[in-house]
């Protein structure tokens, strides 16, 4: 199963000479994109109305707490204001990584829209700024390993008695689900199985259960090969 994407390593760059910077240790990020629609169909055309992609246009957002000197190499939100208010165009890069190591990176040109910062009594001042995407984002993925996206499903008829059934389609699968009568049960690798736990055993295929198995009763199993 894939790992999810932390906080931490969701994270914006702007380019700023040839290198790219971290820009205003934001602590919340937010990308969004939008596509226009056009409609096709008439009004007077039925009752269901039609339509064709138009145009798309995405903003970047973040937040964080607002600090003046944030150390060598490392840059502002004060200083995005200034490229702010000289009218750069920033290249910027996002990039969300995994804890296996698996990544997806955008590249965008985006103008500087809006920044706030923000105070109140005895509190940490914050900031939050919006950028908009101007022209195609490229993408670049990287890939450690790879997604589990081949989901087949196997089912087995009992004819009564069984503890213990095997399949060839499921020799080095991922079990990621098994149902008895509808019931899902506890998959474990190893050890002796109790209560509602089926055993796998990948190099042979085999599923062993607690309980025999009643005629009739109907085995479900969902795997990723």
């Amino acid at each position: 199963m894939a790992d999810p994407v932390t906080g931490k390593n969701f994270i914006l760059y702007v380019k700023l000479g040839t290198g790219y910077y971290p820009i205003a240790c934001a602590k919340d990020i937010s990308v969004t994109t939008v596509t226009d629609k056009i409609e096709l169909a008439p009004y007077t055309n039925g009752y269901w109305r039609s339509f064709i992609y138009g145009r798309t246009s995405g903003t970047i957002t973040g937040t964080g707490i607002t600090k003046i000197d944030v150390g060598a190499s490392n840059y502002s939100i004060f200083d995005l204001i200034g490229y702010q208010t000289e009218h750069f165009i920033l290249l910027s890069r996002y990039t969300l990584t995994d804890a296996q190591g698996n990544a997806r990176q955008y590249e965008v040109p985006c103008l500087i829209d809006e920044i706030n910062i923000s105070a109140s009594s005895g509190a940490n001042s914050n900031y939050s700024f919006t950028l908009t995407m101007s022209g195609d984002p490229s993408f670049d993925q990287t890939i450690v390993n790879p997604p589990l996206t081949d989901v087949d499903s196997l089912g087995y008829t009992a004819t009564g008695g069984e503890t213990e059934i095997s399949d060839p389609v499921l020799i080095d699968v991922d079990v990621i689900d098994v149902r008895r009568n509808g019931i899902g049960l506890e998959v474990i690798l190893i050890g002796t199985p109790t209560g509602s736990q089926v055993k796998f055993i990948p190099a042979t295929g085999s599923l062993e259960f607690t309980f025999a198995l009643g005629a009739d009763e109907y085995i479900l199993v969902i795997y990723v090969s």
